[in-house]
Parts: C-alpha cells; sequence; structure tokens
C-alpha cells in the first residue's frame, strides 16, 4: 500500500480510523436517508456527519439543479462514504405484478422514484472514481440496477454486494418478524460485513 494509506481490518478499526483522520472532511453524509438514523448513529460514534440529503429535509433529489448542488458538497467535502437508500416501489419484487394489474400507477410511482434512482448510481460512480466509498439499500431483487449508470457500478471491480433478511435485524410487522429480503451494493466489503449470515433459516413465524 502506499505510505498515506492504512487499511483498516475490520468494521470496528475502520470506524476508529476515519474518527481519528481530523476535522475538514466528512466521514458520512446520506441520500434518501429519511430520518437520518444512520448519521445519528454516527454522531454517536464521533464521526464528521454531513447533511442527510432527503425530500423531509427539503431536497427534490429529481431535480438536476438539486443533483448537481449534492455532487458538489460531496466534492467539496470529500465524502468518505455515502450511504444510500432511494425509493425501492417500482423496483422491488412485486414491481412487475402492480405493472400489469395498474400500468398507470406503476408508471406514476416510476416516475417518482427513477430520477433519484439513476442519480444515486451517479454518486456511486463518482466515488468510485475519487478514491471514495458509498453503500446502497434495496429490496431484493431489485430492477433499480438495471437502470443507468448502475450496471457501469455493478461491474466496476471493487463493488461488492450481500444479501440479507430483515427479520434477522429486528424488522416485525405488529409482533411478528418480517421476512423482507434486502441487499447492499458496496464499495468495500468492510462497509456491509457486520451483515454477513443474516440469512434466516425460518425457525420463527413471520408476518404474512
Amino acid at each position: 500500500l502506499p505510505s498515506n494509506v492504512v487499511q483498516a481490518d475490520s468494521l470496528e478499526h475502520a470506524i476508529t480510523l476515519l474518527a481519528s483522520a481530523g476535522k475538514g472532511l466528512l466521514d458520512i453524509c446520506e441520500i434518501c436517508g429519511g430520518e437520518a438514523r444512520t448519521s445519528k448513529l454516527g454522531i454517536r460514534r464521533r464521526l464528521s456527519v454531513g447533511r442527510n440529503f432527503d425530500l423531509v429535509c427539503n431536497v427534490d433529489l429529481n431535480s438536476p439543479t438539486e443533483q448537481k448542488k449534492v455532487l458538489h458538497y460531496i466534492r467539496e467535502h470529500k465524502v468518505m462514504v455515502v450511504i444510500m437508500s432511494p425509493t425501492c416501489g417500482p423496483f422491488g419484487a412485486l414491481s412487475h405484478l402492480v405493472r400489469a394489474a395498474q400500468p398507470q400507477g406503476w408508471a406514476a410511482s416510476y416516475a417518482k422514484a427513477a430520477p433519484h434512482g439513476r442519480f444515486c448510481g451517479v454518486v456511486a460512480l463518482m466515488q468510485l472514481r475519487e478514491g471514495r466509498h458509498f453503500v446502497n439499500e434495496q429490496p431484493d431483487p431489485s430492477d433499480l440496477y438495471l437502470e443507468e449508470p448502475w450496471p457501469k457500478v455493478l461491474v466496476h471491480p471493487s463493488v461488492v454486494s450481500l444479501r440479507w433478511h430483515r427479520c434477522q435485524t429486528g424488522l416485525k410487522v405488529g409482533r411478528l418478524p418480517a421476512k423482507k429480503a434486502s441487499r447492499w451494493v458496496a464499495s468495500h466489503p468492510l462497509l456491509i460485513q457486520g451483515f454477513e449470515g443474516k440469512i434466516c433459516k425460518d425457525r420463527h413465524l413471520h408476518a404474512s
């Protein structure tokens, strides 16, 4: 490795390194982060946390003007890891059934989700090209990854993915665990290693 590069051997080690890296740059920011739970956790871990770019924060990620501002922000602050969770409605496992049964409704949903879903792919490519990182969450399977430029992201040699079930991380519907399959796509295995092995063995009841 180059003399100015330090390699972490675990996620905890990576967090420690990020926290001690000095001020002026950002460790993480969120895109489509909703209530920004990851940012809140990052603050507790003493990371340098940037903005949460989401409609709930009055940021319209379908707007080309807003997209340019977000790209500038990420570049300006050299955000180490961008954490993304774009809208999944028109891309998930049931989307084909919805598209067949309610084509107009699906088209409206797609029109709202696709622009910022593709933008997240643009962010991922930028992070890869500039030597920084990203993680992106979607249901598994997801047709988002058929949208450009996501196919280019997926074939990058640094990119990894991991499938997991949300019931293994505490998701419930009512009182029962919800077996919802999700997938992380990330620029480094350390970013998603905490979800390894989170595959349900069907040893409990699930919400229907």
